[in-house]
């Protein structure tokens, strides 16, 4: 009887633990005054763009690039955050992958094109990856794109040089990339994070 009460208290200890831990995580919004703001983010069914609400029953604001600097969606663990491509001067949200001194970002795009004699409807979803140091101007470092389109982008030789030029200056991580000669967004992501923690993954 005591073993089942045992038993029945830690999973109570738990429970209570783990509901805890999850009323402690919010979502959060982050202005250009870099005040961070507690609310709830969602995006309606139809719904192009993330809204946020300061009070369950309050009203539902759109998150702006031009308000919000960055915003948190808890339960997906995911911080975005407004930064501006090389090249262009609009500020845009990517995904924070990797944060430190080195930041590394990943954006999803989606290309539709027609091809074939009957103009054949094709969509190629890419995945492309950005860097920065200091700065909330990224530079392209990986991208999977294959479409014909990718003949605009950098190269990968241009990409893989600004990439070095962000962790030469760090021995071991630089050491590290030479030895392992290998440039796939597993590797990219492991030397970004050796880079800003110590640590190899």
């Amino acid at each position: 009887m005591k073993l089942i009460f045992n038993g029945i208290t830690a999973c109570l200890t738990a429970l209570l633990f783990t509901l805890n831990a999850n009323a402690q995580t919010v979502d959060y919004i982050i202005n250009y005054k870099s005040d961070t703001v507690k609310c709830a983010i969602g995006k309606g069914f139809l719904a192009k763009n993330y809204s946020y609400k300061l009070t369950p029953d309050g009203k539902s604001v759109k998150i702006s690039i031009d308000d919000v600097k960055e915003y948190y969606i808890a339960k997906d663990k995911i911080l975005n955050r407004a930064v501006i491509r090389e090249g262009k001067d609009k500020r845009e949200y990517m995904q924070l992958i990797e944060g430190g001194k080195i930041d590394l970002y990943e954006k999803n795009t989606t290309t539709t094109y027609g091809s074939g004699p009957n103009q054949m409807i094709n969509t190629t979803s890419n995945t492309l990856w950005y860097i920065s140091k200091g700065s909330d101007t990224v530079k392209e470092v990986k991208n999977n794109e294959v479409s014909i389109f990718s003949l605009f982008n950098k190269s990968r030789k241009d990409r893989k040089s600004d990439f070095v030029e962000m962790i030469h200056d760090n021995k071991e991580v630089y050491d590290k990339y030479i030895a392992d000669d290998k440039y796939s967004f597993k590797q990219v992501q492991r030397l970004v994070h050796y880079y800003n923690t110590g640590i190899l993954l």
